[in-house]
């Protein structure tokens, strides 16, 4: 029989030993570093949905929930913030600091039915209206007005509309003022609050916009509406006019309306009509495009190249279109907040799901979304994107302390300070701690990867 080499098996022994720990020991690594990556990819939704900061309200501020309003800076950095519950209109800066508040008071207990900043953030135009003496009814009286404040909280000027203002607007330079009334009147204000005209319009205003280069004032009415003498069919509930006031053409669509401008103002669309479709005008008027939906649109918003128009329906789907009203996508929500808001570019949709904030990109998928305490019933977006708020049981602001850039704006005014000049006795916000960096767990994650890769060819 031929003889065993053992020191040659005893060294193939050791070899097969040395194989195995190595194998063992690389294994052990893999499987941290797959559990590292793992938990990367978990934190991942988690870093886009942390507020920067909230600011709590009472638990009776969601009981009016659909009449409080929201509003955001063209550049993110101002939140203003109407609580009707306690008829309060509360205006912060980008990090959460309460820089003043003012509570409305009146014969009866009015309410706030717009909220405007300026581009350049110097003013902010509030519409304040007066209830009648039943549910859902309207008066005349001087107590109806439009509020002008600076930045720092100072009423500039307040003028009287007597018929309730349902919507109001500043031009792109602000250096005028637009309200849309009751009484079927769009009145055009100017920077000391001086009357510059009044143009009437066949139906009570409910939505008013402006272009984006401001030579286009846009108004939509309600139709029909009611008066003291019953229903009325208004001839035209749909109105364009230029920045001096001049009509340039109307329409009918039979219904209540919501209007936006596209940013080159070639699209003018219009939500509404009497089964809450999509119109799509261009400038002079002409329809060119449209339709309707499988239940009725109500709310609208339109990115500024109009490739992206979003609506939002009485029972609680979003419908994302491009600018021929072709529908891309929909969405279904427990409950629809009353607005939907989206930036410039149309790539940051938001809206209220039920008590979720609900942020979707350009083509409808969800980007995160945000558990809140009650229903979302308001929302807005900066116009650069970098800001959104909300307001459920509380004011919620999602967006960096810093941004990344600031809107561009028209005029150059002297700079003010900010300073508190409100009530203080409200809770300070809540500031939530930044999380680690989205670009360190994809780091982390690929980093994880070479090193499994390497220690596999070893």
């Amino acid at each position: 029989m031929p003889r065993t080499d053992t020191r040659k098996i005893r060294a193939g022994a050791n070899g097969l030993k040395e194989t195995m720990i190595q194998d063992k020991k690389m294994s052990t690594a893999s499987r941290f570093l797959l559990a590292l990556m793992a938990l990367c990819l978990l934190c991942i939704p988690a870093l886009a949905v942390q507020p920067q900061w909230t600011f709590p309200l009472s638990p009776n501020a969601s009981y009016e929930g659909n009449l409080n309003r929201i509003a955001i800076s063209d550049d993110g950095q101002y939140l203003a913030a109407y609580v009707a519950d306690e008829n309060t209109l509360l205006f912060f800066n980008r990090t959460g600091t309460l820089l003043w508040s003012r509570q409305f008071t009146d014969e009866r207990s009015p309410w706030i039915s717009s909220i405007r900043i300026a581009r350049d953030n110097s003013i902010i135009a509030v519409s304040e209206l007066v209830p009648g003496c039943c549910a859902g009814s309207v008066t005349a009286t001087p107590s109806n007005q439009v509020l002008l404040f600076n930045r720092t909280g100072a009423v500039l000027w307040n003028y009287s509309t007597m018929s309730p203002p349902t919507a109001v607007a500043i031009s792109p330079d602000a250096s005028r003022i637009y309200a849309g009334t009751e009484d079927r009147r769009v009145i055009c204000l100017d920077r000391n609050g001086s009357v510059r005209g009044t143009q009437e319009t066949d139906a009570p205003v409910s939505s008013l916009t402006h272009s984006k280069d401001g030579t286009l004032i846009a108004a939509a009415g309600t139709n029909p509406g009611t008066t003291p003498y019953g229903t009325v069919n208004y001839p035209n509930d749909l109105f364009l006019f230029d920045r001096n006031g001049s009509p340039l053409w109307k329409y009918r669509t039979g219904g209540s309306n919501t209007v936006a401008i596209s940013g080159d103002n070639t699209i003018i669309a219009v939500v509404g009509g009497k089964f809450g479709n999509l119109y799509l005008f261009n400038r002079t008027g002409g329809l060119v495009g449209g339709r309707s939906f499988p239940e009725t649109g109500s709310s609208l918003v339109m990115s500024d190249d109009a490739d992206r128009i979003i609506v939002g329906s009485v029972e609680g789907s979003v419908y994302g279109l491009d600018s021929n009203g072709t529908m891309l996508w929909t969405i279904k929500t427990t409950r629809l907040s009353r607005n939907i808001a989206a930036d410039d570019n149309g790539n940051s949709v938001v809206f209220g799901n039920g008590s979720s904030v609900e942020t979707v990109d350009r083509n409808g998928s969800v980007l995160w979304e945000y558990p809140t305490g009650a229903w979302v019933s308001s929302v807005a977006v900066s116009g650069n994107g970098n800001a959104i708020g909300a307001i459920a049981d509380a004011v919620y602001f999602f967006g960096s302390p810093s941004p990344e850039s600031s809107a561009n704006v028209s005029i150059t005014l002297e700079p003010v300070t900010d300073h508190s000049t409100g009530d203080q006795s409200h809770e300070i916000p809540t500031t939530h701690p930044a999380q680690l960096p989205l670009a360190v767990s994809i780091a982390a994650m690929g980093l994880g990867a070479i090193i499994i890769q390497r220690s596999r060819k070893n």
